[in-house]
């Protein structure tokens, strides 16, 4: 997902999952003519490649006309083949199903009979912004673990008991330990004391 920036308007699709999925006309005209998306609606078909929708689009629109055709293991397929985009499902039922549709991943669900262009767009910025929050935070956390991991100084975090639960390369080195499974489960006073013994043997007489 690119993150949306002034310079770029994000993609959002309306997708209709079947041929009773419809919204107003007047809210799917109101969204055809917003100014600060690219808005596409497209028919049931789409739904068959997940890929393509994922290329497609930043955000997607779900119409559900029947609840009962979306089991969460559906909509979970559907929101991890397009995470990190936002799912947010528009349905009659939407209250009724918002508990399980949630926990599969979806990031809103609205009333499609109680819902205006000002709600949706809303919504849908909202929601869009969340995921470009996720994704930030997904890399800020992966460029510290990989400084964590490289560098030259030998380092390890401490969990409950307290045990080592992971170390980094220059670590495992200085304890000539192949791998961080190899010392994740080691007391931690207990390592302390062997490298204790480490560093007092190899301290000059």
């Amino acid at each position: 997902m690119q993150t949306t920036s002034k310079m770029r308007m994000p993609n959002l699709m309306l997708l209709h999952s079947c041929a009773d999925a419809r919204i107003p006309a007047d809210l799917e005209a109101g969204l055809n003519r917003a100014e600060w998306c690219r808005f596409s609606s497209h028919g049931p078909t789409a739904l068959d490649d997940h890929a393509a929708l994922a290329a497609a689009c930043d955000c997607l629109l779900l119409v559900v006309a029947n609840a009962e055709d979306w089991s969460a293991a559906r909509m979970a397929a559907l929101t991890t083949a397009l995470a990190p985009r936002p799912v947010i499902v528009l349905c009659r039922q939407a209250r009724e199903n918002e508990a399980r549709w949630l926990a599969a991943g979806v990031e809103d669900c609205m009333n499609v009979e109680s819902i205006d262009v000002g709600t949706v767009t809303r919504i849908v910025r909202r929601c869009i912004e969340r995921a470009n929050q996720r994704v930030h935070v997904r890399t800020a956390e992966q460029q510290y673990e990989d400084l964590f991991r490289q560098m030259p100084i030998a380092a390890f975090s401490v969990g409950r008991g307290p045990t080592i639960t992971r170390a980094n390369q220059a670590f495992l080195k200085f304890i000539s330990a192949q791998s961080a499974e190899q010392v994740s489960d080691q007391q931690f006073h207990g390592l302390l004391a062997g490298l204790e013994q480490l560093i007092a043997g190899s301290s000059p007489q």
